[in-house]
Protein backbone atom coordinates (compact mmCIF):
# COMPACT_ATOMS: atom_id res chain seq x y z
CA UNK A 1 0.00 0.00 0.00
CA UNK A 2 2.39 2.33 0.76
CA UNK A 3 4.89 1.64 -1.89
CA UNK A 4 6.17 4.06 -4.04
CA UNK A 5 6.32 6.79 -1.17
CA UNK A 6 9.48 8.62 -1.74
CA UNK A 7 9.73 10.11 2.14
CA UNK A 8 7.81 7.49 3.71
CA UNK A 9 9.45 8.29 7.70
CA UNK A 10 8.23 12.37 6.67
CA UNK A 11 4.75 10.92 5.62
CA UNK A 12 4.40 8.94 9.24
CA UNK A 13 5.45 12.24 10.90
CA UNK A 14 3.03 14.39 9.35
CA UNK A 15 0.33 11.77 10.49
CA UNK A 16 -0.46 9.56 8.02
CA UNK A 17 -1.42 7.05 10.40
CA UNK A 18 -3.66 9.45 11.63
CA UNK A 19 -5.50 9.55 8.53
CA UNK A 20 -5.50 6.12 7.83
CA UNK A 21 -7.04 5.81 11.29
CA UNK A 22 -10.07 8.12 10.58
CA UNK A 23 -10.54 6.72 7.42
CA UNK A 24 -11.40 3.38 8.42
CA UNK A 25 -12.97 4.62 11.60
CA UNK A 26 -15.48 6.53 9.62
CA UNK A 27 -16.14 3.96 6.93
CA UNK A 28 -15.38 0.23 8.58
CA UNK A 29 -15.49 1.28 12.86
CA UNK A 30 -13.85 2.39 15.26
CA UNK A 31 -9.94 2.29 14.80
CA UNK A 32 -7.74 1.41 18.10
CA UNK A 33 -4.67 1.92 17.09
CA UNK A 34 -2.62 2.13 13.75
CA UNK A 35 1.15 1.29 13.24
CA UNK A 36 3.17 1.95 9.93
CA UNK A 37 5.93 -0.06 9.79
CA UNK A 38 8.18 1.85 7.98
CA UNK A 39 11.05 -0.75 7.54
CA UNK A 40 8.67 -3.30 5.40
CA UNK A 41 6.22 -0.49 4.15
CA UNK A 42 2.78 -2.04 5.36
CA UNK A 43 0.12 -0.51 7.97
CA UNK A 44 -1.49 -2.17 10.91
CA UNK A 45 -4.86 -1.56 12.19
CA UNK A 46 -6.18 -2.41 15.16
CA UNK A 47 -10.52 -2.36 15.43
CA UNK A 48 -12.02 -2.29 18.63
CA UNK A 49 -14.43 -5.26 17.80
CA UNK A 50 -13.91 -8.13 14.85
CA UNK A 51 -17.08 -6.92 13.03
CA UNK A 52 -14.89 -3.72 11.98
CA UNK A 53 -12.20 -5.27 11.10
CA UNK A 54 -14.02 -8.03 8.59
CA UNK A 55 -15.86 -5.05 7.12
CA UNK A 56 -12.33 -3.69 6.31
CA UNK A 57 -10.70 -6.48 4.78
CA UNK A 58 -13.66 -7.31 2.38
CA UNK A 59 -14.08 -4.18 1.06
CA UNK A 60 -10.30 -2.73 1.35
CA UNK A 61 -9.58 -5.70 -0.85
CA UNK A 62 -8.26 -4.45 -4.19
CA UNK A 63 -8.73 -0.76 -3.76
CA UNK A 64 -6.31 1.67 -5.02
CA UNK A 65 -3.83 4.01 -2.63
CA UNK A 66 -1.03 5.87 -3.95
CA UNK A 67 -1.36 3.63 -7.00
CA UNK A 68 -1.06 0.44 -5.12
CA UNK A 69 -3.10 -2.35 -4.88
CA UNK A 70 -4.37 -2.77 -1.42
CA UNK A 71 -4.10 -6.90 -0.19
CA UNK A 72 -5.65 -6.50 3.37
CA UNK A 73 -4.77 -10.01 5.88
CA UNK A 74 -5.52 -10.11 9.11
CA UNK A 75 -2.60 -10.31 12.23
CA UNK A 76 -2.98 -11.79 15.66
CA UNK A 77 -3.99 -8.99 17.45
CA UNK A 78 -1.69 -10.58 20.32
CA UNK A 79 0.98 -10.00 18.12
CA UNK A 80 0.31 -6.55 17.42
CA UNK A 81 -0.35 -5.60 21.08
CA UNK A 82 3.18 -7.23 21.77
CA UNK A 83 4.99 -4.98 18.98
CA UNK A 84 5.74 -7.75 16.49
CA UNK A 85 4.95 -6.81 13.24
CA UNK A 86 6.46 -9.80 11.30
CA UNK A 87 4.98 -11.53 8.09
Amino acid sequence: MLDNMPDLEREVEDGLGQEIGEECGEKYGRVERVYIDTATQRVFIKFTDQISALKAVSELQGRVFNGNTITPKYYNSDAFDKGVYTK
